[in-house]
């Protein structure tokens, strides 16, 4: 790494024509986070795969002081309202995103896909399943489902990053809770 440099960056196509999945790198002293798109075709909220991510880098950072830092960024354009969002997750509690991120992945219910890749695409499907159940209310039901037993912050930016709000639900047991956006700055 080059200190005296400009920042690097690469970008990385999705794996085998698949427009939902990409390879990101863990580990090392310098990896703390990732930032990367969601399809047109996809869902234009982080997923559980984003999660699953987190806690990866996280245990990979080598450099535990790091670990604090750890972050994952998805761009995401929502086909629906045509608004595009710039969202960011933050580790706000490592023991209940590892216990929950296993879980998930450990489920009895997925435990019949052969690969990681198609129990991560199955895990995908169902989230899709349950924001069509919801309305497409997608940052109230990733907050449900994710923001409050996950152990993660989730906050949205505007596209120049200079503006950034932390996204949180009122009442995380109402049937429609309201999404709460505390600005940041």
């Amino acid at each position: 790494m080059n200190f005296d440099a400009e920042l690097l960056y690469v970008a990385t196509p999705g794996a085998d024509g698949d427009n939902f999945s990409v390879i990101l790198k863990t580990g090392g002293n310098f990896i703390i986070g990732s930032m990367h798109n969601h399809s047109q075709d996809g869902e234009p909220i982080p997923s559980f795969g984003d999660l699953k991510w987190l806690r990866d880098c996280y245990v990979a950072t080598e450099r535990v002081e790091r670990r604090p830092l750890i972050f994952s960024m998805v761009v995401c354009n929502n086909q629906t309202t045509h608004v595009t969002n710039i969202y960011a997750l933050k580790i706000n509690d490592f023991d209940a995103l590892n216990t929950m991120v296993n879980s998930v992945w450990n489920n009895p219910k997925y435990a019949r896909y052969a690969t990681d890749e198609k129990k991560m695409k199955a895990i995908h499907k169902d989230e899709a399943k349950l924001y069509e159940a919801n309305n497409y209310e997608y940052q109230r039901v990733f907050l449900q489902k994710y923001g409050t037993t996950f152990g993660i912050d989730l906050f949205d930016g505007n596209t120049s990053y200079t503006n950034w709000s932390k996204l949180s639900i009122s009442n995380p047991t109402a049937p429609n809770p309201t999404v709460i956006s505390t600005p940041c700055n």
